[in-house]
């Protein structure tokens, strides 16, 4: 497709690459088939052309065709509305199921009704999520669902359909991003560097990668692409190599999360990155990247400025 939609904080975007066009969607208070808030969190693709949209205001499920949106918020006393209207994550699983992460709790939605299922941490429950104020939803090839909570001792929690309850990981940090490669690896990005889960033992492992504030951006054969605070960096998972392009290559790192920030990859293999000072833009496969040894050659050397070099 040559559409890529855009999350902003002033509306919906639908760009045409081929054309080099685009059109806003904002909200319009007048207009209940309009966006409900202008304040875009997050987008995912449904059944079809559909498209769920999240935002500072409610879930919004968008008809490209006739370019209206529907509504869902929370509603005081209803239980089988949302569990908050501040949405910060959308999500639709393999059995199309969908998932919306709010600042208030977990909610799984009955695509025939419209009724949401809620779910919020019990401090006396250990198998509940950790954390109300969700953050991100994955899911890996096994269908296993992921999910992130801000806050302290919050981490990362792995939804047991089975049981209806969830199991916590990471209890320590901050997770900001997972990421799910190719060949079926998961990656969870944190306050503090990168870590691998593993399957045997049903735990996360420190890759030794330390970078404030991981956003995991994608993986291209052996490297994962990660957004950090140092700007944008290559993993080579084959040497446990990392190449960073920062400032001297045009690349700002990241200052606030709190900014939402969605990667994408296209058709072609480019990657696309929104943050907070616009977007970047690069195919993996055009960047260069210099695997010589420098050699260094000392030519003087000085104590209290007088040169004591000798031939």
């Amino acid at each position: 497709t040559n559409v890529l939609w855009k999350a902003t904080d002033q509306g919906l975007v639908r760009e045409d690459l081929k054309a080099g066009t685009e059109i806003a969607y904002t909200s319009r208070p007048t207009d209940s088939t309009s966006l409900s808030n202008n304040t875009v969190t997050s987008i995912t693709h449904g059944r079809g052309t559909e498209l769920w949209i999240g935002t500072g205001e409610g879930l919004n499920l968008f008809d490209p065709e006739k370019e209206t949106f529907q509504r869902y918020f929370h509603v005081p006393g209803d239980s089988i509305s949302l569990s908050d209207s501040y949405v910060n994550d959308v999500f639709m699983d393999s059995q199309d199921n969908l998932w919306v992460g709010t600042a208030q709790g977990l909610n799984l939605m009955d695509r025939e009704t419209g009724n949401f299922i809620s779910y919020k941490s019990d401090p006396e429950d250990s198998t509940s999520i950790s954390g109300n104020l969700i953050s991100l939803i994955e899911e890996d090839h096994e269908g296993n669902l992921w999910v992130g909570a801000y806050g302290e001792d919050t981490g990362l929690n792995r939804y047991v359909p089975k049981k209806k309850g969830f199991r916590r990981y990471l209890r320590e940090l901050s997770v900001i991003s997972l990421h799910v490669a190719p060949d079926g690896e998961l990656w969870a990005g944190t306050a503090v560097g990168l870590y691998k889960y593993e399957r045997e033992t049903d735990r996360f492992i420190n890759t030794g990668i330390s970078s404030t504030n991981t956003l995991l951006i994608d993986t291209d054969e052996n490297s994962l692409w990660m957004y950090n605070t140092q700007g944008i960096t290559r993993y080579d998972q084959t040497n446990e190599n990392a190449v960073i392009f920062g400032e001297n290559n045009g690349v700002r790192g990241i200052f606030d999360l709190y900014r939402y920030t969605f990667p994408h990859r296209s058709s072609d293999g480019t990657l696309r990155l929104g943050t907070s000072y616009g977007s970047y833009e690069f195919h993996p496969d055009s960047l260069w990247i210099s695997r010589d040894t420098a050699q260094v050659f000392v030519t003087d050397f000085r104590i209290d400025d007088q040169s004591i070099y000798s031939d």
